[in-house]
């Protein structure tokens, strides 16, 4: 993975942290893993989170969405999980 790939997974991860930390519980789960090529950024929370998408307090959601191959946004009264993926060069 090139310096400035890392650099995108790095700032997504940042990111996504940061939405746990101001819209969750304060306190997260953050899982990375590598599957079929990719590398999984997995983070969880067991907050409420905003209850809406997209949030419209910031551009962090947006950001991640825009570097990541991947991104998926699942909530439910349990909590959160966001996941980016980006492909792993071969």
């Amino acid at each position: 993975m090139s310096a400035a790939r890392a650099g995108d997974v790095m700032l997504a991860v940042s990111e996504l942290a940061a939405n746990t930390i101001r819209h969750g519980p304060g306190h997260g789960r953050l899982r990375m893993r590598s599957v079929d090529g990719l590398l999984r950024c997995l983070v969880s929370d067991d907050g409420p989170g905003s209850g809406t998408w997209p949030v419209r307090q910031g551009h962090g959601l947006w950001v991640v969405r825009a570097v990541a191959d991947q991104f998926t946004v699942a909530g439910s009264p349990r909590g959160s999980l966001v996941t980016a993926a980006f492909a792993i060069p071969q």
